[in-house]
């Protein structure tokens, strides 16, 4: 026993004969385990940042100490990195927590930051959210369920779970462990030199291809709606073919044609709006209000003739410098009854006419009107001839484009005659007028198409409100508009060139009001820093 004793304070003696302690110093791991720690599998125990100042990398690492690919080391040889779910991100984590584009790392000089790309979950730095930081040696990234540590060059990671239990098997091991480390590191950095500059060519000629698409798709699209805006320009939907131009002229700026045409239809909006006062004030029998309304249309104007057509069904003014000749009172009294008389008589003729023309007897209204002795009774006959011409044209005609703009004559020629009274032949043109409009846009098929038949069947419920056909297909469109709204949403990510194009194609089909409209209209304009970048 006593010999025991004495064999096992032998071996607790160093080489001068001192007494060595009974346990290995705290100050730190020893090199030797140092060097089978850089050598342990992938996957092991959460890490802590040292520098040994050897075998020093050439540049940054980034090692993801938690989550799906938790071991997973990455040489940052290019200045930027992306880190996300999607597949086309420089590092990609299966984690249902990440968004598709998380964050971007970016080298500034010899510094690296991190920055967040608006992820749902955000980014955090050593626990704190960031938008963007500066990266030191050891910081760890948090992004959802993952977790990422920052390791400069010269810096290592020690996976401390195995610092316990394992000193002594790695002990005999160091020196192939060495070697073996220092030749992968080095195949490691040749292969990740490779592959990030693949994947930097790869890249920039993604973006270009991008680019030839995204160009192609704008001038197909430009194209799409300036032949809407024209189609709408000859129907005289002024501020729709308005909206659908300055859409053509925004994806195609120097289109000279886009261009003349946009200015042709904002030139004659307020013109048109002009027109539509005039006719409100003769509905009220306010002729000042009229003729001043139709004073803003110019001679060479689309809408002159429509303008004198209106203008001759307003009474003649009063001749005041011909009153102000007049001798005194009795004279101007006798000169006013004859004028009472005539204003009587074109009153009872007027009526007469308009009694038949509101009943429907649109042959009599005409035969009563050229009958007539007054002006008013041969106003009437020529708003009466040009409602009949443009019915019997709109009715007949097989062409639907030329059709409905027969009918819209026959619809201003009636609230000419009517002046805001209702009548039977109003509700025939309206219902005329809504089954031209909803065959035109049942002609549309595509989802380009989409706003040009939206604005035909709003235009036809206006017309024709009580057609239970129109508003189902107003309501299948407004259904079509929301699907095309959830499909962008959900790519929007993935594909921002086409989510922006979709978002404002629903944008175009939907009422300005609309929520989802608005919605939409919102994130068209979110997407444009995208589709940029």
């Amino acid at each position: 026993m006593k010999r025991m004793i004495t064999a096992r304070a032998e071996q607790r003696r160093g080489p001068a004969g001192a007494q060595w302690p009974e346990r290995t110093s705290p100050g730190g791991p020893s090199p030797d385990l140092l060097a089978a720690a850089r050598g342990l599998p992938t996957g092991w125990g959460d890490s802590t940042a040292l520098y040994d100042g050897t075998a020093v990398p050439a540049s940054p690492r980034l090692v993801v100490t938690g989550g799906p690919r938790r071991g997973f080391e990455l040489a940052l040889v290019n200045p930027v990195t992306t880190v996300g779910r999607g597949r086309n991100n420089t590092v990609t984590i299966p984690d249902p927590s990440l968004s598709r584009r998380h964050s971007r790392l970016e080298q500034h000089g010899d510094e690296w930051v991190v920055l967040d790309r608006g992820s749902g979950n955000g980014t955090r730095v050593n626990g704190r959210p960031v938008r963007r930081h500066r990266l030191r040696h050891g910081d760890e990234i948090a992004m959802g369920d993952t977790a990422i540590r920052f390791v400069e060059p010269g810096g290592v990671l020690v996976w401390t779970a195995l610092l316990s239990g394992r000193g002594g098997a790695a002990t005999g091991r160091s020196s192939l462990l060495r070697h073996r480390t220092l030749l992968c590191a080095a195949v490691f950095v040749a292969l990740v030199a490779i592959l990030g500059a693949a994947l930097v060519r790869q890249r920039r000629l993604s973006l270009l291809a991008e680019a030839r698409e995204r160009g192609d798709a704008d001038r197909a699209l430009a194209r799409a709606r300036f032949q809407e805006g024209t189609a709408l320009l000859k129907q005289r939907l002024w501020a729709e073919a308005r909206d659908k131009l300055r859409v053509a002229a925004e994806l195609a700026p120097r289109d000279a044609e886009i261009a003349r045409q946009l200015d042709s239809a904002e030139t004659e909006l307020p013109r048109a709006q002009a027109l539509a006062a005039a006719r409100a004030a003769v509905a009220r029998e306010d002729s000042g209000a009229a003729r001043e309304s139709l004073a803003q249309i110019p001679a060479d104007s689309a809408l002159a003739e429509d303008a004198r057509i209106l203008e001759r069904t307003l009474p003649p003014p009063a001749d005041a410098a011909a009153l102000a000749v007049q001798s005194p009172g009795i004279r101007r009294e006798r000169t006013a009854h004859p004028r009472r008389g005539r204003s009587s008589l074109e009153a009872k003729e007027a009526r007469a006419i308009l009694a038949a023309y509101l009943g429907g007897n649109v042959a009599g209204a005409l035969e009563r009107a050229r009958a007539g002795r007054t002006p008013a009774a041969d106003r009437l006959a020529a708003s009466l001839e040009r409602f009949m011409a443009a019915w019997q044209e709109g009715v007949m005609h097989q062409d639907p484009a030329q059709a409905l703009h027969s009918l819209e004559a026959a619809a201003e020629a009636d609230r000419a005659i009517a002046r805001g009274r209702k009548g039977r032949l109003e509700r025939e043109v309206g219902q005329a007028l809504a089954a031209r409009h909803a065959t035109i846009a049942r002609g549309f098929s595509a989802d380009d198409d989409l706003p040009g038949a939206a604005g035909h069947l709003r235009a036809a419920a206006q017309a024709d409100p009580s057609n239970p056909e129109v508003q189902e297909q107003l309501r299948q469109m407004e259904d079509r508009a929301r699907e095309i709204y959830l499909r962008a949403y959900a790519s929007r990510e993935d594909d921002p060139v086409q989510a922006r194009q979709s978002f404002r194609l629903v944008g175009e089909i939907l009422p300005q009001a609309d929520e989802t409209a608005e919605k939409a209209r919102r994130w068209a304009s979110s997407l444009e820093g995208k589709v940029a970048e």
